[in-house]
């Protein structure tokens, strides 16, 4: 009889330790949390900043301008913490603070095109096996869902309303969608001899930027791929008609065109020390054909001596009918 009662309090340790990881999270997740929240949907006055007491001096290196205010991230660098202040635009002062430092800041936030939400990245310190993605309020700074990824789903790349896009892969070769609770909705392999290198989206239409290679290696060539937001279906490809390649930072939606910077560097090569010579093609392409609206070639911003200066021009939208 005594042996049936010992293997019976295993099986009850074990399926009692089993049922306590979800609850170890959430006690780590609440003991590591330090946040604070803004009331209303604007900024607070200068007098009420006054009032508050001012969070522990960090980094706050600005990341981007939001309706809630200037977003900055409280330390860069690896190994470091989630960890972002929003802060009143004119007087600096704090409106919220998020914290998480039981885990690990993967890449820099991610935020919808209109800043009214702000997706953070992290790995867990007690468990690396898991990833989250915490969305916030850029108003008031409080959570809108956290998802749990069992591993990496990829680097996210975009984030809308209904659909947050990641890249995966060692080259950058696998596209998927997943909705706001973390479950795939579809995936989109990147043809053979190109990379995936910046998103983004107009309405149903997700804008995926290829750099591709010639046959025979000699030249790069920029696509871009419109895809169903929902289902991932492609529903137009467009091709360069210059060499060059699109990189992050070099695609916008704007009036329902994605405009697009293709650069390529043409500088001579016949000198190690000669300067670097970048050209643009600024396109604007149609979301609902995938067909060029219009282009301005040979864009000139300068050359360089300095070979870090990649010449990357910076393209904004300006959602005001008759501009760009």
């Amino acid at each position: 009889m005594g042996a049936p009662r010992g293997v019976g309090m295993v099986v009850l340790v074990l399926v009692a330790a089993g049922f306590g990881v979800p609850a170890m999270h959430r006690w780590a997740d609440s003991a590591n949390t330090e946040a604070s929240f803004a009331q209303g949907a604007l900024p607070v006055s200068e007098q009420e900043l006054l009032l508050e007491e001012p969070s522990e001096a960090m980094d706050g290196k600005v990341v981007a301008a939001t309706p809630g205010g200037l977003l900055t991230v409280d330390k860069g660098g690896k190994g470091s913490a989630v960890a972002v202040t929003m802060r009143d635009a004119a007087s600096g002062g704090e409106r919220w603070h998020h914290r998480r430092w039981n885990r690990e800041a993967l890449q820099p936030p991610v935020l919808t095109a209109d800043g009214t939400r702000i997706g953070l990245v992290g790995k867990r310190r007690d468990d690396t096996t898991l990833q989250h993605l915490t969305i916030l309020d850029s108003y008031s700074g409080r959570v809108q869902v956290d998802i749990p990824f069992d591993g990496s789903p990829g680097q996210l790349e975009l984030m809308t309303d209904e659909v947050l896009v990641y890249f995966a892969g060692a080259e950058q070769n696998s596209v998927s969608g997943r909705d706001l609770s973390g479950n795939r909705l579809w995936d989109y392999e990147v043809p053979i001899g190109c990379v995936a290198t910046t998103t983004t989206a107009v309405g149903e239409v997700v804008g995926v930027a290829l750099a591709c290679r010639a046959d025979d290696g000699s030249e790069e060539e920029a696509r871009v791929v419109g895809l169903n937001a929902k289902s991932g279906r492609d529903v137009w490809e467009w091709v360069a008609p210059e060499e060059g390649r699109i990189y992050p930072g070099g695609m916008v939606a704007a009036l329902e065109k994605l405009v697009v910077d293709v650069r390529r560097d043409e500088s001579p090569n016949d000198s190690l020390f000669a300067a670097r010579m970048y050209r643009h093609d600024l396109n604007a392409i149609r979301v609902e054909d995938g067909e060029t609206d219009w282009r301005e070639k040979d864009l000139d911003l300068g050359n360089t001596y300095a070979p870090a200066c990649v010449g990357t021009l910076q393209v904004a939208g300006v959602p005001v009918e008759g501009m760009i």
